[in-house]
């Protein structure tokens, strides 16, 4: 009994029963789930209370083996009642836990990653969904190998990296490999086919070299390397995009530095060289063999037109009112138009430029007439985003719309290591009345040695379609959002890309095909994996 009134025990045993629920509460961790549905925007209810819309990120500290009741409502849709519990995956802190101490059991089990809900119309019909996209085979190659799609010929699609030419069967299987001579430190950044040879376009950051590789039906290879390219640095353009384009109807195309420009003829010819006064940020060979150029000199900004020999020039009237950020030139040659868009803000004492809107020009591709411009301020809910971290992805268009992209990218570094973040997509329909604006959340992170995790888009009929990279946890899931001219959402659907082969892939870059839908890739250090869309 003295014991027991004894202060100081009494002190003790407070500490103890604390201690004892720090320890319980350290492995009780949260367990987050994603509840999604195939029409997105649906309203989620857990136990009665509304929380959001889906795709809705869920999380609780509920025992192992307890459920929330789910209702998901949207206007034209039969209700969906459902109950989640914490069954689905193992809490591996919680089983830490027990083998600490055995108190955590309670918390060992947890929610799946994810949830996904069919919403089926009141009416009838089948549901909206966006699967269009077809998964291959992952397969082995070399670490990190950064792959470029080269074409599709005789029943395989033919994929290059790491020194090896894979082909591929129609279900994205491997059917088999060639061995390529490689040099270290090359980056492939294009291929394609020239009559019955494949045509490997590498990038060599040692020296600014660019070497093109054609591969003959027998694999016999010759090589052409043209020196002095630059890595476009001043513009954010797609991931590992240098001083080359190509013009995909003649196969024609340009290299350039930030003085000059060459073209070269599909036979890798030399046709004619121009040098520039103003600091080349970026160029495209025309279908006509025209070269436009976006191009600075004393901050003011010009569009140049090369064609046989003579050059002219636009200036381009930015706004005075603000601090002009990350230009891009875009070209559209189907409807005749370039875009040069930019973010637009202010710069602070210590030089942080904070943007506060986006700016678009519209240029008839004719004769370089300025046919649209405008400011777009963000809305509220894109100031929510890390405005500071944001990343001009550019344009892409139609007769009806102009879509500017934008993207969070950053960059988190320790002493050990260094990791790309991409939070959100923001888009911006600049042709609509009020201009409509939406905000896509990403939720991811890679390692800085890989492809930057960002997202392909395309747009067809007036609907955007987009592939991104999504972390569920720590569960890699590839997500597919659509959305229409006023940027809201049709559908957005999530994908396992390892539940076979139990590897994460890693990064995400986008080729079109000959007929018109586009080849992704999927990596993670020895993994290869191969998507080809359907819409």
């Amino acid at each position: 009994m003295y014991l027991c009134l004894n202060p100081k025990f009494m002190k003790t045993k407070h500490k103890v029963l604390y201690g004892i629920f720090l320890v319980v509460f350290s492995f009780s961790c949260a367990s987050t789930t994603t509840i999604s549905s195939t029409t997105p925007g649906a309203e989620v209810y857990i136990g009665g209370e509304y929380k959001g819309t889906t795709p809705y990120r869920h999380s609780d500290y509920l025992p192992t083996g307890f459920g929330r009741k789910v209702t998901i409502k949207k206007e034209g849709y039969k209700p969906v009642e459902t109950k989640i519990r914490k069954l689905g995956r193992v809490n591996p802190m919680a089983v830490y836990g027990i083998l600490w101490g055995g108190l955590p059991v309670l918390w060992a089990g947890g929610y799946k990653r994810f949830y996904e809900y069919e919403l089926v119309p009141e009416n009838g019909g089948a549901a909206v969904r966006s699967d269009y996209l077809t998964f291959g085979e992952s397969f082995s190659t070399s670490n990190r190998a950064l792959p470029v799609y080269v074409g599709n010929s005789n029943g395989f699609y033919y994929v290059y990296a790491a020194g090896f030419l894979h082909a591929l069967n129609t279900d994205l299987s491997l059917n088999h490999s060639v061995k390529l001579d490689k040099e270290s430190g090359s980056i492939p950044i294009d291929g394609y086919f020239l009559g019955d040879d494949k045509r490997i376009v590498e990038f060599f950051p040692v020296d600014n070299s660019v070497k093109i590789t054609t591969v003959d039906p027998s694999n016999k290879l010759s090589e052409y390397t043209i020196k002095d390219v630059r890595y476009i640095d001043e513009i954010f353009s797609e991931d590992y995009c240098y001083g080359y384009k190509r013009c995909d109807v003649t196969n024609n195309f340009i290299c350039y530095s930030e003085k000059s420009i060459t073209a070269f003829d599909a036979d890798l010819n030399k046709l004619y060289s121009y040098q520039s006064e103003k600091k080349i940020l970026e160029s495209y060979l025309l279908a006509d063999d025209r070269i436009l150029s976006l191009e600075l000199q004393s901050n003011n900004l010009f569009l140049c037109l090369r064609e046989g020999g003579e050059e002219s020039y636009y200036e381009i009237d930015t706004d005075k009112n603000y601090d002009s950020r990350s230009f891009r030139l875009n070209i559209n040659e189907e409807v005749g138009k370039c875009h040069v868009s930019s973010l637009i803000g202010s710069t602070d004492s210590k030089k942080n430029f904070t943007p506060v809107g986006v700016r678009v020009l519209t240029y008839g591709l004719t004769d370089i007439s300025l046919a649209d411009s405008g400011n777009v301020m963000f809305n509220e809910d894109i100031k929510d985003c890390r405005r500071q971290y944001f990343i001009n992805k550019g344009v892409v268009s139609d007769q009806e719309n102009v879509f500017i992209q934008l993207e969070e990218q950053w960059i988190i570094s320790s002493t050990e290591s260094a990791a790309y973040v991409t939070g959100n997509i923001v888009v911006i329909n600049t042709e609509k009345e009020g201009a409509p604006q939406q905000k896509i959340s990403k939720y991811v992170a890679s390692s800085i040695h890989q492809d930057k995790l960002s997202f392909q888009s395309q747009l067809k009929n007036g609907q955007l379609y987009y592939v991104f990279n999504t972390t569920v946890g720590s569960r890699q899931l590839v997500n597919q959002v659509v959305l229409d001219e006023n940027l809201e959402m049709i559908s957005w659907g999530l994908y396992d890309t390892y539940k076979e082969e139990k590897t994460i892939f890693h990064g995400l870059k986008g080729y079109e095909m000959e007929d018109g839908r586009y080849f992704y890739f999927h990596q993670y250090k020895t993994k290869l994996g191969a998507i080809i869309s359907d819409f």
